[in-house]
């Protein structure tokens, strides 16, 4: 798959009827990048899916570490809560979110706006990230957290001392599985991007319905490179294997 979008990125037109050689180009990606809109999404889906999986590992790490290691009324509802977007579908989030923007007044100020698409993404990736995490911090004896208690730290204390740091290679690894989520996410931002706030998914989704195939290629070569590039750099700096 990854070799056809990249043949079909670097020609005017891809064919068995049509020796390749004579249809290299790179016209596709000039287009691209000769249009802000289509700049200002990869740009776009680099910010939100940074932030996003930034404000998403900080806020998974906090369910969990309530969910798992607190005695807090409704701990177990706030678990189910975090789970539940796995079974809503991408495309009914988005269009829960857009009925949201449009009725609640104090949610208006993020119509139109990237900040939309941000909280949108959190919500939806969320359990992947929760996925990631529970395990770990299951490993994790609670004795560590009996222990601090002896000697006088308390719950907060035990966990962003102690449990928090022995998360780190999760933590990480949550980060990871959410960024490249939502650099591929597109079917909840469907219904939510307004002119300034495209994202990868979505501009590729419009060149698709126009029949632009070269450019759609072209893009998805780019989101797989940001991908690709961003799993290295994880690796190779943080010293982290992570799966999903």
């Amino acid at each position: 798959v990854v070799i056809g979008v990249t043949l079909r990125a670097f020609t005017s037109v891809l064919s068995p009827y049509v020796p390749i050689h004579t249809v290299l180009t790179l016209d596709n990606f000039y287009y691209i990048f000769s249009f802000e809109a289509y700049r200002r999404s990869i740009v776009n889906t680099l910010l939100i899916a940074t932030i996003g999986s930034i404000l998403a590992t900080a806020l998974v790490a906090l369910i969990a570490l309530i969910a798992q290691r607190s005695r807090m009324p409704g701990r177990k509802w706030l678990e189910a809560m975090a789970l539940f977007p796995r079974g809503v579908p991408g495309m009914l989030t988005g269009i829960g979110a857009f009925y949201a923007v449009v009725l609640l007044p104090f949610l208006g100020s993020l119509r139109n706006t990237i900040w939309i698409l941000v909280i949108v993404f959190i919500i939806r990736f969320i359990p992947a990230g929760y996925g990631a995490v529970t395990p770990t911090l299951m490993q994790v004896s609670k004795d560590l957290d009996r222990a601090a208690r002896t000697v006088g730290a308390d719950w907060w204390g035990s966990s962003t001392r102690i449990v928090l740091p022995l998360m780190k290679p999760a933590l990480v690894t949550c980060f990871a599985i959410v960024f490249v989520h939502m650099v591929k996410e597109y079917a909840s931002a469907v219904f939510l991007f307004a002119p300034g706030g495209e994202v990868l998914g979505t501009t590729m989704l419009t060149f698709w319905v126009q029949g632009d195939v070269g450019p759609t290629a072209a893009l998805a070569l780019i989101q797989i490179l940001i991908v690709t590039v961003f799993v290295l750099a994880v690796r190779k700096l943080m010293k982290v294997n992570f799966h999903g």
